[in-house]
């Protein structure tokens, strides 16, 4: 999250909203005349590690644009349940209600990689994080907060020696020639190329 209200949004799937539990199963909604845009919000959504299922809307609108989306292959590179919807006229409907009472286990995350100097800046500040941040989401609170002012300020109170460390890091990384606050997004977007062009065409 880079604002205010997307910080509301990441609170409330990490259930760090008060009073209010994670939920169950995330449904990501994507545009299948659009994929490998959408793609980059679904892979943030399962480097959460939550229960996860890609509805593929707008299959209709994609057949007649000609775009042909693979929906076995693309569930088998994201490890997910990937279902085919046209929400405007009530297809899948029933099978994503299946798969949402039925949910997969948590999601494992996608495999992109960081620029090393970013990589290697984050092994110090992913040891700091409280123990009950989950193994496989450590990354991507560590890499957040060097990144995101509004998930920083998560930390002042909560983790105080992480917010200290990440405020030096982020000194450092400004020194360098390294663009550290596009880290993320190149990553993120190395891995979607690749995955949109097997799972479209």
């Amino acid at each position: 999250p880079k604002s205010i209200d997307e910080r509301v949004a990441f609170d409330a799937l990490v259930g760090r909203s008060e009073g209010e539990p994670p939920p169950d199963v995330v449904v990501c909604v994507i545009d299948a005349t659009y994929l490998e845009r959408n793609l980059y919000l679904v892979s943030q959504v399962l480097d959460l590690g939550l229960p996860t299922v890609v509805a593929l809307n707008m299959t209709d609108a994609a057949a007649e644009a000609g775009i042909a989306v693979d929906a076995a292959l693309l569930s088998a590179r994201l490890e997910v349940p990937v279902v085919e919807t046209a929400a405007r006229v009530g297809e899948g409907v029933d099978a994503l209600r299946a798969a949402v009472l039925d949910p997969p286990g948590a999601a494992q995350g996608v495999g992109w990689d960081l620029m090393p100097g970013v990589a290697e800046a984050l092994g110090p500040l992913m040891a700091l994080l409280p123990a009950d941040v989950p193994a496989g989401r450590r990354r991507f609170e560590a890499l957040g907060a060097l990144t995101s002012d509004p998930l920083l300020d998560a930390w002042t109170s909560r983790a105080p020696t992480f917010h200290a460390a990440v405020l030096a890091t982020r000194a450092e990384m400004e020194a360098s020639p390294e663009p550290y606050k596009m880290a993320e997004m190149t990553g993120r977007y190395g891995w979607i190329s690749p995955v949109a062009g097997g799972g479209g065409r």
